[in-house]
C-alpha cells in the first residue's frame, strides 16, 4: 500500500470496474435494477433473487455474495487488475445472457 502509485492504481480499477457494471446493469434490464456503491465496494440491485444469480456465477467460476436478498455485492481486493475486470464481467455477462426470460 505504501507503493507509490498504489492508491491512484485502485482509483482507476474502480473507475473501470463502475464503467463495466453500469454497462452490464443497462444491457440486462430484466435482471438488474441499479448499481450502487463507491470505490471497489459495489452492489447491483437485481430484479430476481440474487442468491439465485450468485449461484449461477459460482457454478461458472465467479466468487460473489449477496448483501440481502436482492443485492449482488462486488467487492474486489485491492489489487485487481484489468484482466481480472474481464475475466469476471465476462462469466457475468455469460450467466446473464443464459438467464431464463
Amino acid at each position: 500500500m505504501l507503493a507509490p502509485g498504489f492508491f491512484g492504481h485502485v482509483e482507476a480499477m474502480a473507475k473501470l470496474l463502475r464503467r463495466r457494471l453500469e454497462a452490464l446493469v443497462s444491457s440486462y434490464p430484466k435482471l438488474f435494477a441499479e448499481l450502487r456503491g463507491s470505490g471497489l465496494l459495489l452492489g447491483i440491485r437485481c430484479v430476481v433473487p440474487a442468491a439465485d444469480f450468485v449461484a449461477k456465477l459460482r457454478q461458472n467460476g465467479l466468487l460473489c455474495l449477496t448483501a440481502g436478498e436482492n443485492v449482488l455485492r462486488i467487492l474486489p481486493p485491492l489489487i485487481v487488475g484489468e484482466r481480472e475486470i474481464d475475466e469476471a464481467l465476462g462469466v457475468m455477462h455469460k450467466v446473464a445472457a443464459e438467464w431464463p426470460a
